[in-house]
């Protein structure tokens, strides 16, 4: 496994998705070129963290007062990825609830043949096609005390082009807010057997559960004047289930079988 390669993201709380993330990366990455930007995590949350640095992950800390700064959380991804690229040849950034999936047909050294390939053929970045995995209203809830594959308890996901982000690079990049989009550069098109699952809607237990925590930090009172992050405020009744099963009221494309190789990778 190359250790030119590195990859990293950025937690605030993240009991449930942090062990998943790093269990993933970690089969496509050394351990050691893993990197956790820790956001003031609340001591009840320190299990997760130690699990990482048990892994062989470097948990950098990073402070902001605010939860949901998104232009402070934009600016310290950025400088943390150009600080990365000072060091290793390609970099990945993902959220934690983020999977970047190769298609082993397409690509058959899925995600390491895939920065080989970038490499070789000079190519700046490269741009994922998003998918929304979402529960459905017949699948059951995950165990996440048992843990085991996720995706096989999920039959269908859902394109969004919202969720096509630019995430693997060997150039510094920067973003709009949400990393949705570049700012220092021309938008590439998806790279062909790339994708990004999104699994924010993956278990609407757990979901729940992550607004009501979210929700109750302290905001950055602009983005709540701006309305930015919102559908993290999504904490009960009629309007999380709306969301929930819709996502935004942009969302776009049908939905479709997730493929077997997903199914198989997360």
């Amino acid at each position: 496994m190359s250790r030119t390669r590195a990859a990293f993201t950025i937690v605030q709380n993240e009991p449930d998705w942090l062990p998943v993330w790093l269990r993933y990366y970690s089969r496509h990455f050394d351990a050691r070129d893993l990197f956790v930007l820790d956001h003031d995590s609340a001591p009840a949350h320190a299990a997760a963290l130690d699990e990482a640095r048990a892994a062989g992950a470097t948990v950098v800390p990073v402070h902001r007062q605010a939860s949901f700064d998104h232009r402070w959380l934009r600016s310290t991804v950025e400088r943390f990825q150009r600080f990365l690229l000072g060091s290793y040849s390609v970099v990945a950034f993902a959220e934690a609830d983020e999977f970047l999936v190769v298609d082993p047909v397409l690509h058959p050294g899925g995600l390491e043949g895939l920065c080989d390939s970038m490499e070789r053929e000079g190519k700046p970045y490269l741009r994922a096609s998003g998918f929304n995995v979402v529960q459905g209203p017949d699948e059951p809830a995950y165990d996440w005390q048992e843990g085991g594959p996720l995706l096989a308890s999920r039959s269908r996901w859902r394109a969004d082009p919202w969720y096509d982000k630019t995430l693997v690079t060997r150039v510094p990049l920067r973003y709009g807010l949400g990393f949705h989009r570049l700012r220092n550069a021309a938008q590439a098109l998806p790279e062909a057997g790339l994708y990004l699952a999104h699994l924010h809607r993956f278990d609407r237990e757990q979901c729940l559960r992550k607004h009501r925590e979210q929700a109750a930090r302290p905001w950055n009172p602009a983005d709540l004047a701006s309305g930015a992050g919102f559908q993290n405020r999504f904490v009960d009744g009629e309007e999380f289930d709306t969301w929930f099963a819709a996502g935004k009221t942009v969302e776009e494309g049908t939905w479709a079988e997730i493929p077997a190789f997903a199914r198989r990778a997360i």
